[in-house]
């Protein structure tokens, strides 16, 4: 008999509703929904803390049920890389967590990180103000 232990997840069934999403993204292994209230709901993989919560955080099992990332609010887009996640929220600030291997979250200290953190130079700034 096969191993079938990820052929199912991501699942998105009448159990674990997203109704209605109005934006998503993806990274490497991990994916990030937005509500159409703000919110960011984050499932997959989060080894290196790319799902911006503490769940699973270090280990090689996925998280298949959708759940939300505290502290985020207004969040209007969200963008993933390999193993790193961007969230654009309404005011204009960028927030970042995940690896750091690289430096692509925008942070001075190298590193995994579960917890979302503002990166100040990302700030959306309107011309002439």
């Amino acid at each position: 008999m096969p191993d079938t232990t990820y052929l199912d997840w991501p699942f998105f069934d009448d159990a674990h509703p997203i109704n209605p999403a109005t934006g998503a993204g993806a990274g490497g292994y991990h994916s990030l929904l937005i509500t159409k209230e703000g919110r960011l709901l984050t499932l997959g993989l989060n080894d290196l803390g790319q799902l911006g919560r503490p769940d699973n955080f270090a280990s090689s099992l996925p998280n298949a049920t959708p759940a939300p990332v505290a502290g985020l609010s207004d969040v209007v887009l969200a963008a993933g890389g390999a193993s790193h996640s961007l969230v654009l929220r309404r005011n204009g600030t960028v927030w970042s967590f995940g690896s750091n291997a690289f430096g692509q979250l925008g942070r001075t200290t190298l590193g995994p990180f579960t917890d979302q953190q503002h990166v100040s130079r990302f700030t959306h700034h309107e011309p002439g103000k």
